[in-house]
């Protein structure tokens, strides 16, 4: 029996050993893999914040506010933002608006001292507008333009406004925004017109129109004749020559006028 002891160790150096393991072989599958899950998390954490941000409608803009307008209507302005909003993706998400091409879209329509849109976090939009003084409105092809105290046509508009003279274009002629139309001796002109025509005639003005040039304006009105009158010479004389020819005895006698041409320095001419 002892005579097989040797053999047996003899034979245990030969056969792989069953019983010893490097420590590594066992414990390795079972180390923690920092890295699988930070990346795990990390996703999670991204496919969350991008859920917040877009579909989720955390951010999706319930107000436009509208600051410093005079003539134009901030309906309008607020229309425009809602319209562009709707072309995107998430429609009235506060992160895909984009407020430098809302902002090319204003200037089409709007010439403006200064313009300002501002994100609000998480859903209001804000605008702010400085715009120039309006002095007259232009109509041309069934658009109202209000021109600025520039001469420049500064905004379109669907509508007349009551508080500013109108001069009618008669030929239509196109208007672009921003650029300039008339001068500011044109504007203080028809101003002054439509501000005294009815102390000096006790008519009303029912009409302003131009033909041919900008250096003569019709004046229209309910006392059943028109004016023409030179835009580039002094109003208040020309107002003046008109009161005095309405109240002469000529004219006084005619039982109907059909205009009366005050084109020719310091006279009247009348059919």
């Amino acid at each position: 029996m002892k005579r097989d002891i040797p053999k047996r160790a003899e034979r245990a150096k030969t056969q792989k050993n069953n019983l010893v393991y490097k420590r590594t072989e066992i414990d390795n599958p079972r180390d923690f893999n920092f890295n699988k899950v930070f990346y795990s998390l990390a996703g999670v954490f991204v496919v969350g914040i991008l859920y917040l941000m877009f579909p989720s409608g955390a951010f999706t803009v319930q107000n436009v506010k509208v600051e410093g307008t005079r003539e134009i209507d901030p309906a309008v302005l607020r229309d425009m933002a809602t319209k562009r909003m709707q072309n995107e993706i998430f429609k009235g998400n506060m992160f895909l608006f984009d407020t430098d091409a809302f902002t090319s879209d204003i200037k089409k329509d709007f010439s403006l001292k200064s313009l300002h849109i501002s994100k609000e976090y998480p859903k209001q939009i804000t605008i702010k507008v400085d715009e120039y003084q309006s002095e007259l409105q232009w109509s041309s092809g069934g658009k109202y333009y209000l021109i600025d105290e520039r001469g420049r046509a500064a905004a379109v508009m669907d509508r007349q406004r009551n508080n500013l003279a109108v001069v009618v274009d008669k030929k239509n002629l196109p208007v672009e925004i921003g650029k300039s139309l008339v001068t500011t001796d044109f504007i203080n002109f028809i101003k002054y017109i439509n501000q005294n025509f009815s102390q000096a005639t006790h008519g009303q003005i029912t009409k302003l129109e131009i033909n041919e040039n900008f250096n003569e304006v019709n004046v229209y009105t309910n006392l059943g004749y028109y004016i023409v009158f030179d835009t580039t010479r002094d109003p208040r004389q020309e107002l003046n020559n008109l009161a005095t020819a309405l109240a002469s005895p000529e004219i006084r006698a005619k039982r109907k006028l059909t205009y009366l041409d005050m084109r020719i320095k310091n006279k009247v001419f009348y059919q």
